[in-house]
């Protein structure tokens, strides 16, 4: 680590002080200026040239906003000035260059203020990056660091912690590719400790207030034990208890932070979302440092501000909230149709559904591992290989006994009257879930009936498939 003399500090922050009396715009006055502080952070020792870190810590930190760069305010540079002295990785949480994240607003407006931290910067795209070409200059700026270009989602991992960067400007339904990629990293990365960060907030005190389309996000995210969300999009600063994905206090459950207050004009607060805790409209940046198993953060205001929030927190798996995930695979699965009542379908690659001519379908899954514990949730998750008005309407089927190879439509068991969930239009080439919490009981053997009343029927793929179904429980120990 290189450790900045005195002297070099007091030599940046009396460029600093300069450049800010030049804010009026940021041409090429400005860039000349840059390129002055650049010298004195290079002489320091720093080979990319991006400011060395005046402090760090044992355990790695994230330090970040959203809401950043407007050519026009003085804001982000005051935030970029606490960036300079806060070592570790640099998250942004969405709107990082006004107005419309033009290529122009990276260079002339994020470029000189948090761009010079740009090397260390792992970002996260808002509306007012896609207000350009499908936020093309969003991700040519950042290249790599922004993960795969054009997606905008991508993780990445910081001590023992599991970081995830998330896209709340394209589809965050539970059947995206966004939220089955996320829900297939949070399985294939179990980790004592998880962060997510994206733009808009599913709870905010904020002008915008809640933005339930991402619910889908925070709902995968809870189902896998993660322990902070931080979101930008309300110019302001907001600290919530642990919630569940609706609203309801849990003590397992996520910590969400609203921190977009990275340089834009603030907001005002309206109407006080429940189990909000901390609020201030007040430019700085949040600082975690993330440790093994618990966690500490630090709201840091802008110079001459006095506002701050600090706190630290177990890491929700280390502090006993039983988000143990467990998938399990159908043993069996078949199709039943009616127009060939005595042959047996149990080992096509497809499952169908049907209203005319009818067909229903059956899954069965051996349950283990729940034990005495509390089954938080069960999803269940199909991929449609075939579009349908009506995806089917989901039932529990008491007896288990059947097989794949031998039932048939004259031999299937009988399955309840009541449905336990339903799936409405479905598209080909997509996964679907749909809650079947209540038919999990603990461990053992449980099968469900798919059937439909549509003409325009379904097909899912079966086990036999390129993607077979799927049953996750989440656990709880507590």
């Amino acid at each position: 680590m290189v450790t900045v003399p005195v002297t070099t500090v007091q030599t940046m922050e009396a460029h600093m002080f300069w450049l800010t009396r030049l804010r009026t715009t940021r041409r090429p006055v400005v860039a000349t200026a840059l390129s002055l502080l650049a010298l004195v952070v290079l002489h320091s020792g720093n080979s990319d040239g991006a400011p060395a870190a005046l402090a760090q810590t044992t355990d790695p930190v994230l330090a970040g906003a959203g809401d950043i760069a407007d050519c026009n305010t003085p804001g982000d540079e005051a935030t970029a000035r606490l960036l300079d002295g806060i070592g570790g990785t640099v998250f942004t949480a969405g709107d990082n260059a006004y107005p419309d994240g033009t290529t122009a607003d990276f260079a002339n407006c994020y470029g000189p203020t948090w761009g010079r931290h740009k090397a260390r910067t792992r970002p996260a795209p808002g509306n007012s990056d896609y207000a350009s070409a499908a936020a093309a200059p969003y991700f040519n700026y950042f290249g790599t660091n922004a993960g795969p270009a054009g997606r905008g989602y991508y993780s990445y991992f910081l001590g023992d912690w599991l970081i995830i960067s998330l896209n709340s400007e394209i589809d965050t339904s539970a059947a995206s590719a966004q939220v089955q990629w996320l829900r297939a990293t949070l399985a294939a990365n179990p980790r004592m400790c998880t962060l997510a960060y994206w733009h808009r907030p599913l709870f905010s005190s904020g002008k915008h207030g809640n933005d339930s389309r991402v619910r889908p996000l925070f709902q995968a995210l809870y189902d896998y034990g993660t322990d902070v969300v931080i979101n930008g999009h309300d110019h302001d600063y907001e600290r919530f208890s642990r919630q569940n994905p609706y609203g309801r206090l849990d003590s397992t459950g996520i910590r969400e932070f609203v921190v977009g207050t990275g340089g834009r004009y603030l907001y005002s607060f309206g109407a006080i979302q429940p189990n909000s805790m901390v609020r201030s409209a007040t430019h700085g940046v949040l600082k975690l440092s993330l440790h093994s198993t618990s966690y500490d953060w630090r709201f840091v205001p802008t110079a001459g501000k006095t506002f701050t929030d600090s706190g630290s927190a177990g890491c929700v798996s280390a502090s006993g909230r039983g988000g143990r995930v467990l998938t399990f695979h159908p043993t069996d699965d078949a199709t039943l149709i009616a127009g060939s009542p005595a042959s047996n379908h149990g080992a096509a690659t497809f499952l169908e559904t049907d209203g005319q001519p009818e067909k229903h379908f059956l899954l069965k899954f051996p349950v283990s591992g729940v034990s005495t514990g509390r089954v938080a949730s069960a999803k269940l998750r199909i991929f449609a290989v075939d579009p349908s008005d009506r995806g089917g309407d989901f039932r529990r089927v008491a007896d288990t006994t059947w097989e794949e190879e031998t039932v048939t439509w004259n031999t299937a068991p009988g399955a309840d009257s009541g449905v336990i969930a339903s799936l409405g239009t479905v598209s080909s080439g997509r996964w679907y879930e749909v809650d079947v919490t209540s038919l999990i009981r603990g461990d053992g053997v449980v099968s469900v009936k798919v059937s439909s009343n549509s003409s325009n029927g379904a097909d899912y793929s079966s086990k036999e498939g390129s993607n077979p179904p799927q049953l996750i429980v989440t656990v709880s120990d507590s």
